[in-house]
């Protein structure tokens, strides 16, 4: 018996042996070699590599959190900001997949392997990878081979291998990708099953459409101009089949058909294949088309798709799947009518509730978008059937109050009521701040601008975690308050919003513009009312502002208010450093009852008069109204005993010393030469701010306003000139001829030989000036050229004589003093170099070139110490050339750290995000000394590549080398010019470089 169980287990291992010998060609493979080869596959590296995925595709959907506020994404696990955190995972799988198809070329699984690493690269959003994986794909692994195999297996033909019958393939796109079957005559039987397969499509469409028109929904239709499709395998068109025409079935517009025959995809019975392997070709052709939409190729896409769609053949999860692609298509092009209808597919095809419900709020946020307030009630009400998740429930029901006053359902009493019954719901509780802002659009429809700035600044007090919630409240009410030209409290809203919205929001640039357009317009209006409020304080009696310094030290104490003294402006108007603050609205809330924006973001006790005129009542309540003397206080004055005892002893528990007052008062101005500052402030603010109005927001009218309030507040004042003829351009833009005639008069009369009275009286000296401006800018460009041929004791002469050509404060000014320090220091050396750029820093302050002189002397500092004026000249010889081979340096701050354990650091951040780029690290010196350490990894294919290396960098900071510890600098460079880098042994001014062209 042991003999035979011995023999038993050698011939065993003979078969296995044989089956694992390497073969020429799959015809040679033996039974017990496909098995093995299809079974060591699939359980082994093709197992690995798709639990890896699924993992991966988990974690990036848990990296993402939807806003309900915008439309949700019908693919969450590619809506993250960082993709890099699973690119280690990917790498591994795609590496599984590959040895798979090395080892075992000829197993079944091949074509799924390479699904799978494009399934990885597209989750990596390496989407021009995954595009060549796609359509390698389906070119080699068409459905047509599979077709062939099995016919002239069934007839006993030989037939062609795997390779030689792809031979012909096509590699150029979609030609290979939308190519049909082998041309040529079907068998009755696949005739008949292709008519049936058609006949089940059109029935199943029918029954769609009688279902969509009892829903009162209808899909745009293009017009019925089809021909009958053909019989297959009819030799010529004069005998068509009587099959159903194209015209009764639903095409969905914008859609193109490939084909209206069924047969033409109809070999493939997508019931055929229970127990046995199906190819991947059609999950290929759809992970091709969603690549394709995301490299912005809509038309490719378009196409795939809608063979997908249309063909009878498309097995029923990869068509659930193209309804949704479909529908992520028309998103992506903005065709959200379209959208909305390959929802509905999308819909009907799910099979699990929580997909439903997805796809059904998606529509409905389409439809609310869309104005179609009813359509979009009756999708909420769908949400909330399928019973979903309770944040996406909540959500629908707080959509569905909405929508029922917007479509005639309810009224906003109604509506509002609802709201205001949910927030009573001990379950909402968390979600307050959205029942607030709902509540708030409600209102602010209504035209109730009052109460809807109250309950969004509700629903900014109740918002907790909520960042996004936090974001749409503040941007809500920063627009609100710029549109009612209440600059200064947008400012602030529009601050906040930045400091929460992510920067890849398509709001972002924009409402960085307003806000930055409003910088200069918020900082004037806050010295305005600064001032303003210093030097009312200033007219107060001593006693008065004695009283005022006792009642903010009480509020201080109380913590009700920052009044600390040193505190900047900037400070006081916002304390907490990213919401608004103010005595009567709650932190990040803005009083609603003060008349002025200005007064109501401040917590400062100057800004607000009521703090001021509560002191002076209080004051005269104590003391009585007294005439302004000295030691009105003696005790032996006639009427001393006005004052009732209680009240002095009470007084003296509280009084504050001579120093802490003056501490608290710190601001206010003590002499006249104080307050004469404090008013040229405000004159310099009010003109700055009439600017400010016309050039940055066209708003003539408030440019008007400030500059008719500074000339009668101020007669004559140093800006009388210029604001004159501001109040003349802007009463010309607004078509009032008079006043513009008015204030043209008055600059003529006053101020005829002006430049402002050049420009009204001689149409040409415009002209003239801008001509002569030109030639100043063209002999310094002559004097830059000098300078970057190292023509330095030229650059100093001709320097020299230009400048005796221009007069006043000329921006070509501090231009030419930077230059000639540079140069001068070329010619005498660091120190002088030094010396010089000081003196730029002095002359000419708050101006670019002040800018750059400190940054070069903090680089002097450092690596290229010894190379004085040549940091213009460097920077000039760095190119931009974004599709040649690009390196990534990482310059040290310091030559005192450990290269070693940097390197391994950042070797092993390479092996966990970009483990198959092959990336290469070595490092070099730079420095005359040698003393400024350099690590380059080397090598990535143009800019693109290199840029994403340095973003995953930003957002894995914690897995690279730790710049607080090591500081640090990275940049991507070309390989031109990290070789100007060597040749320099410094990276100065490569940084600017990078800056302005990264």
């Amino acid at each position: 018996m042991k003999h035979i169980n011995k023999l038993l287990l050698l011939a065993l291992a003979l078969v296995f042996l044989t089956a694992c010998t390497t073969q020429k060609k799959r015809k040679e493979l033996s039974t017990m070699g496909k098995l093995w080869h299809n079974t060591t596959a699939h359980y082994n590296g093709f197992f690995n590599a798709q639990e890896i995925i699924d993992a991966s595709t988990l974690e990036l959907a848990q990296q993402h959190q939807d806003n309900y506020l915008k439309l949700l994404d019908l693919y969450p696990y590619t809506a993250v900001d960082n993709p890099q955190a699973v690119a280690g995972p990917l790498d591994e799988a795609v590496k599984k997949v590959t040895v798979v198809i090395n080892i075992h070329p000829y197993s079944q699984w091949s074509d799924d392997c390479y699904l799978l690493a494009g399934q990885a690269l597209y989750l990596k959003q390496d989407y021009e990878s995954a595009e060549k994986a796609f359509r390698y794909l389906i070119n080699e692994y068409p459905l047509e081979d599979k077709s062939k195999e099995k016919a002239s297996s069934s007839k006993g033909k030989k037939g062609k291998s795997g390779k030689s019958a792809r031979s012909g393939s096509s590699n150029t796109g979609d030609k290979a990708v939308g190519s049909g079957l082998e041309d040529r005559p079907l068998t009755a039987r696949e005739k008949d099953k292709a008519r049936k397969a058609y006949n089940r499509e059109v029935a199943k469409r029918k029954k769609q459409r009688e279902k969509d028109r009892r829903r009162g929904k209808s899909a745009p239709r293009p017009p019925k101009t089809e021909a009958t499709p053909e019989e297959p395998g009819t030799p010529t068109p004069a005998a068509p089949a009587p099959e159903p025409t194209p015209a009764t079935e639903p095409v969905r517009a914008g859609l193109v058909r490939l084909s209206d025959d069924p047969a033409d995809a109809a070999d493939v019975d997508p019931d055929s294949y229970f127990l046995k392997h199906r190819p991947v070709f059609q999950e290929g052709q759809l992970w091709l088309a969603r690549t394709l939409i995301e490299r912005d190729n809509y038309d490719g896409a378009r196409r795939l798709l809608n063979q997908l769609d249309q063909s009878p053949a498309t097995f029923r999860d990869v068509r659930r799947e193209t309804a949704v692609a479909l529908a992520h298509l028309a998103i992506q092009d903005k065709d959200y009518p379209l959208a909305t209808t390959a929802l509905d597919q999308a819909i009907e095809l799910a099979n699990d509730k929580d997909s439903k419900a997805r796809y059904a709020f998606i529509q409905a946020q389409l439809f609310q978008n869309q104005g179609n307030s009813g359509a979009a009630y009756a999708a909420y009400e769908q949400v909330v059937k399928l019973r979903p998740a309770y944040v996406m429930e909540f959500a629908a029901r707080l959509n569905m109050a909405q929508n029922a006053y917007l479509s005639g359902q309810g009224s906003a009493t109604e509506a509002l009521a609802n709201l205001e019954k949910m927030l009573k719901e001990d379950k909402n509780n968390p979600y307050e701040d959205q029942i607030y802002f709902a509540m708030a659009g409600i209102e602010l429809t209504q035209g109730n601008k009052p109460e809807g700035l109250a309950l969004l600044q509700k629903s900014l007090g109740s918002s907790t975690s909520n960042r996004a919630q936090k974001t749409e409240a503040y941007y809500k009410l920063g627009n609100l308050f710029y549109q009612q030209e209440e600059y200064l409290s947008a400012k602030l809203y529009f601050d906040s919003t930045l400091t929460l919205m992510a920067a890849g929001d398509e709001r972002f640039s924009k409402t960085e513009r307003l806000r930055n357009n409003l910088v200069d317009i918020a900082k004037n209006l806050e010295i305005i009312t600064l001032q303003d409020s210093l030097l009312m304080i200033a007219n107060l009696s001593p006693e008065a502002q004695s009283e005022l310094a006792k009642q903010l030290n009480e509020q201080r104490n109380q913590g009700g208010t920052d009044a600390a003294a040193g505190a900047t402006p900037r400070d006081k108007f916002n304390p907490g450093g990213i919401a608004p603050v103010s005595l009567s609205g709650g932190p990040g809330q803005p009083g609603l009852g003060a008349t002025s924006s200005i007064q109501s973001e401040s917590s400062f006790f100057a800004y607000d008069e009521r703090t001021l005129k509560r002191g002076e009542r209080e004051f005269d309540r104590r003391w009585g109204n007294r005439p302004l003397e000295d030691n009105w206080r003696r005790s032996n004055r006639s009427d001393a005993g006005f004052v009732e005892e209680e009240t002095v002893v009470a007084t003296e528990v509280n009084l504050l010393t001579q120093e802490q007052i003056d501490k608290i008062l710190n601001d206010v101005p003590k002499d006249e030469g104080q307050k004469e500052g404090a008013r040229l402030q405000i004159k310099k603010a009010m003109y700055e701010l009439g600017r400010l109005y016309r050039d940055r927001l066209e708003n003539n009218e408030k440019c008007v306003e400030i500059l008719e309030q500074l000339n009668a507040r101020y007669p004559g004042n140093i800006h009388e000139l210029d604001s004159w003829y501001y109040l003349y351009l802007a009463y010309t833009d607004l078509n009032n001829s008079l006043q513009a005639k008015v204030y043209r008069d008055k600059i003529l009369q006053k101020y005829p030989t002006s430049t402002y009275g050049e420009i009204l009286q001689n149409p040409n000296y415009a002209q003239e000036f801008l001509n002569t401006e030109r030639q100043l800018n063209r002999s310094y460009d002559q004097v830059y050229q000098l300078f970057e041929q190292g023509q330095h004791q030229q650059v100093l002469t001709q320097a020299q004589q230009n400048l005796t050509q221009i007069s006043g404060k000329h921006p070509l000014k501090p231009r030419y003093a930077l230059l000639m320090a540079m140069s001068t220091g070329s010619i005498k050396g660091k120190d002088t170099y030094i010396s010089e750029l000081q003196k730029v820093i002095g002359s000419y302050p708050n101006t670019p070139e002040e800018t750059r002189a400190k940054e070069i002397l903090r680089l002097l500092g450092g690596a290229g110490a010894s190379l004085p004026g040549r940091t213009q000249e460097v920077e000039s010889a760095f190119k931009v050339d974004d599709a040649e081979l690009h390196y990534v340096i990482i310059v040290f701050n310091s030559d005192d750290i450990d290269l070693n354990a940097s390197k391994i650091t950042v070797s092993d951040y390479n092996t966990k995000y970009h483990n198959l780029d092959k990336l290469r690290i070595s490092n070099v010196y730079l420095g005359d000394a040698n003393n400024v350490p350099v690590l380059v990894l080397r090598r990535f294919k143009d800019k693109a590549a290199a840029m994403e290396y340095y973003e995953g960098v930003q957002k894995n900071a914690t897995d690279f080398i730790n710049s607080g510890q090591t500081p640090f600098q990275i940049f991507p460079i070309t390989q031109s010019n990290y070789r100007e880098v060597l040749r320099n042994r410094s990276v100065i001014g490569y940084d600017d470089f990078f800056q302005a062209n990264y």
